[in-house]
């Protein structure tokens, strides 16, 4: 458990540092609290569980990012600029918990 704590912290830390540095004066892409909750999803399933239960969460994630791209792009009022990413790495860890993935 304390291993797949550290990968889920350390991946996201690196991740959450890369987007610091491709989006200077903007606000990155995903925030401290994602980094904590990679930690804590680390921590509940394992380091071997780890990357398959961020991965469901991470697809769902970008299957509506990518809904909400093409509704922008096609003029759709009222589509929102930000989704909440620590949601769809919780839903993609329950996915994964519900299909059996920790037996």
């Amino acid at each position: 458990m304390l291993l797949g704590a550290l990968g889920g912290g350390v991946g996201f830390a690196l991740l959450y540092g890369l987007a610091k540095l491709l989006y200077p004066g903007k606000a990155a892409p995903f925030g401290m609290g994602d980094v904590y909750l990679a930690i804590f999803i680390g921590a509940a399933v394992g380091l071997v569980n780890l990357f398959p239960a961020l991965f469901i969460g991470m697809l769902m994630a970008g299957i509506v990012a990518a809904v909400i791209v093409v509704g922008r792009a096609t003029g759709r009022r009222n589509t929102p600029e930000y989704i909440s990413y620590g949601t769809y790495l919780c839903l993609g860890t329950i996915v994964f918990i519900a299909m059996g993935g920790l037996g």
